[in-house]
């Protein structure tokens, strides 16, 4: 019974590594042409906290519906801060979600009179993280289990 459960287990863990390190492999060498983007004038731009998020660089525009954050590990965004004021006019490219209602944090580039203030390379940077974590945890879970049934025929 204990064999049949960490079989189980181990699957489930394993193929729920893989899919997500996937879905980070797809968010490499993103082609901004190819995904959503909106321009207009800032309404909000500010670090928060809403419910269930860390410390986030919140990012409105007038007459958008779509709320916008920028997560970082640091929890540093002075840089971002520095260089954009309310009422500017900027371009946000970003992945579009089926709902609305919660701050998409899919912000894959923000750039301001055709200057990049914020880089595509640093989101897929994020994703690569992940996708490598997941990735490792996947191989170190798939030797384990290799080592656990290697074990039980020998026994």
């Amino acid at each position: 019974m204990k064999r049949k459960l960490f079989l189980l287990v181990s699957s489930i863990l394993i193929s729920i590594l893989l899919i997500v390190s996937f879905i980070g492999f797809q968010y490499q060498n993103i082609d901004l042409s190819s995904i959503s983007k909106v321009y207009g004038k800032v309404s909000i731009f500010e670090i928060c906290e809403p419910k269930n998020h860390s410390k986030l660089l919140c990012v409105n525009l007038i007459d958008n519906d779509i709320q916008f954050g920028v997560y970082r590990y640091s929890k540093n965004f002075s840089d971002l801060l520095d260089k954009i004021d309310l009422g500017n006019l900027i371009e946000i490219y970003f992945i579009p979600h089926k709902n609305n209602s919660s701050i998409n944090l899919d912000v894959v580039q923000i750039e301001q009179n055709d200057l990049i203030i914020l880089s595509k390379k640093e989101f897929e940077e994020k994703y690569r993280i992940v996708m490598l974590v997941c990735l490792l945890g996947a191989i170190i879970m798939f030797v384990l289990f290799y080592l656990f049934f290697k074990k039980k025929i020998a026994n």
